[in-house]
């Protein structure tokens, strides 16, 4: 019976003291990332059958940049830097930290949806991660783009 219960005790007590890790990415939902989001920086890397074939960066310059607005409703306004006259407008929706954007059709595109990732979110701080695959004909593009924002 002592043979049994040493190891017994033993295994009960190294079972106690694991950790188990159930840190989890906070949730960001529709509610909480509303306002207006100023982007600061958007990088963009464009990958075709598997060769790197365009890297952007674009921070600073108000000609390439538009900035968030996610208002209560669902509405997603993007709003030139240059220009605060040129809007663009969609409907967004989160859920356990993947944005939905829908595009209305224009008259020079069709409608479109697009999902991302929340990949970072504070009080004053937002990342947005975009991954596009898309294949047309012989060619496959692969498209990552990282929009770093702050309110």
């Amino acid at each position: 019976m002592k043979k049994i219960c040493l190891p017994a005790l033993i295994a009960l007590s190294i079972l106690a003291c694991t950790k188990k890790n159930t840190d989890k990415p906070p949730v960001t939902t529709s509610t909480n990332i509303t306002g207006t989001w100023v982007v600061n920086a958007d990088t963009l890397r464009m990958i075709q059958n598997g060769v790197l074939k365009e890297t952007d960066a674009f921070t600073g310059n108000p000609l390439q940049l538009f900035n968030y607005r996610f208002d209560a409703d669902g509405t997603v306004i993007y709003i030139s830097q240059s220009d605060t006259t040129q809007k663009a407008s969609g409907t967004y929706s989160v859920k356990n930290n993947i944005i939905t954007f829908f595009h209305p059709a224009q008259p020079d595109e069709e409608a479109y949806s697009q999902n991302a990732t929340i990949k970072q979110h504070t009080s004053n701080s937002l990342v947005i991660y975009f991954d596009d695959t898309s294949t047309s004909g012989t060619i496959t593009e692969e498209d990552t783009e990282v929009v770093y924002m702050t309110k």
